[in-house]
């Protein structure tokens, strides 16, 4: 009888780990690659947005069916998830994994910025991946509202609280 409650016990304890990884919650993956973000779990969903290759999202929950539900814009979104890798990009860590950003910078990265800006801000900024002065204009603007240093260059302070806003 000891030896049965014993499996038993083991068997609750596998079970209830199981539950808890099932339900993991992962912070700052990045994207293997370009992607689309969906509305919903599947390729018939509507693309809400999209992510650049190395940009950093967190993982709410991941799904038998392939999906992983992910923070976006102050919602939820879903990514599948062999597009998301655990892994650190190599050399990066944290929110500060985007370059800093000038005006006359051509970057990936200014894309990531520009629609970002465009969500806070509620602007229509067109979304090039050139750091022109309009985007600089709106860089002084997001850092004047969120009492950063007005210099128009998106380092780490900047990336971060736009992070956190988005």
């Amino acid at each position: 009888m000891k030896r049965f409650i014993s499996l038993l016990a083991a068997a609750l304890v596998l079970f209830t780990a199981g539950i808890a990884l099932a339900e993991t919650y992962y912070v700052n993956v990045a994207a293997r690659s370009d992607l689309n973000v969906r509305q919903g779990r599947g390729y018939d969903k509507k693309v809400i947005g999209h992510l650049l290759r190395k940009e950093k999202v967190d993982v709410k929950k991941t799904h038998d069916d392939g999906w992983m539900e992910i923070s976006y814009q102050k919602g939820t979104a879903y990514v599948r998830k062999e597009f998301l890798s655990k892994k650190e990009p190599s050399g990066e860590s944290g929110k500060n994994a985007f370059p800093t950003l000038k005006l006359q910078s051509k970057d990936p990265a200014v894309k990531t910025l520009q629609r970002n800006l465009n969500t806070i801000l509620g602007t229509d900024l067109k979304v090039s991946g050139k750091f022109d002065k309009d985007t600089k204009a709106l860089v002084c603007q997001f850092q004047r509202e969120n009492d950063l240093k007005e210099d128009g260059i998106v380092g780490p302070k900047t990336w971060a609280k736009i992070i956190d806003l988005r």
